[in-house]
């Protein structure tokens, strides 16, 4: 019970970086940045939407104006997508850290605490 304010001090620190709450958190982080992701795209080809049916009544330039549209909606998907794999990889990255400074941490106070108990 003397390393009692220990545990009490390292306790937040283990839940936040306990592996089922790394989870949850990874888990929590992919949907929003995919719901996030389905919004912009959906916003996107509403907007290509309206601008090709407001720029249908002159028939010359609508395929100007398609080819246009269809290559911002094209833009906004691929920058989504490149933002979503970069938000992934660096949660995972984060999470795989965060684990290995725990499991570092762990150790030494560990090895501190056992050689103050051999020592005294």
């Amino acid at each position: 019970m003397q390393y009692f304010w220990l545990i009490q001090i390292f306790s937040p620190f283990f839940f936040w970086t306990s592996p089922p709450v790394q989870v949850v958190l990874v888990v929590v982080v992919v949907v929003v940045v995919v719901v996030v992701a389905v919004a912009a795209v959906a916003v996107a080809v509403v907007v290509v939407v309206v601008v090709v049916s407001s720029s249908c009544s002159s028939s010359s330039s609508s395929i100007v104006v398609v080819v246009v549209a269809a290559a911002v909606v094209i833009v906004i998907v691929v920058v989504v997508v490149v933002v979503v794999v970069v938000v992934v990889v660096v949660v995972v990255v984060v999470v795989v850290v965060v684990v290995v400074v725990v499991v570092v941490v762990v150790v030494v106070v560990v090895v501190v605490v056992v050689v103050v108990v051999v020592v005294l």
